[in-house]
């Protein structure tokens, strides 16, 4: 997908959440922009140091942009816009947004979503362009 729209809910299963989970989008060719769930820790964050091969040299591009949010509830809303040069998070209805650059190149479109040290259960999918 170069350009749309992602929805889903992850739901916990059980009483602890994995203790990351990535979303990876506008993937291929060995890039891909990360947005990473620290479930445990109210925690998201964007990774873009390899969205692409074109990635400015500077310590700014490469930190990792984080917000808060609260998910001890056990369910989160995610909706993520990507397009061209940018990816819009937005967490549980708008509570918590980030949006980020990224320097994605057109031919990579794929997306992968991944656990570690647990699993959630995914519901509410929707994908468009």
């Amino acid at each position: 997908m170069v350009a749309g729209r992602i929805d889903l809910t992850l739901n916990r299963i059980g009483s602890a959440w994995p203790s990351i989970v990535w979303l990876s989008v506008r993937r291929g060719s060995g890039y891909s922009t990360q947005i990473c769930f620290e479930l445990g820790n109210n925690r998201a964050f964007i990774r873009r140091v390899t969205s692409g091969p074109e990635a400015p040299d500077s310590e700014a591009w490469r930190l990792d942009r984080s917000l808060p949010c609260d998910f001890s509830e056990g369910v989160v809303e995610i909706s993520l816009f990507i397009d061209i040069s940018s990816v819009e998070l937005f967490l549980n209805n708008g509570d918590a947004t980030l949006s980020q650059l990224i320097n994605a190149r057109i031919s990579d479109t794929s997306l992968n979503l991944a656990t570690v040290q647990g699993s959630v259960m995914v519901s509410k999918v929707s994908i468009s362009s």
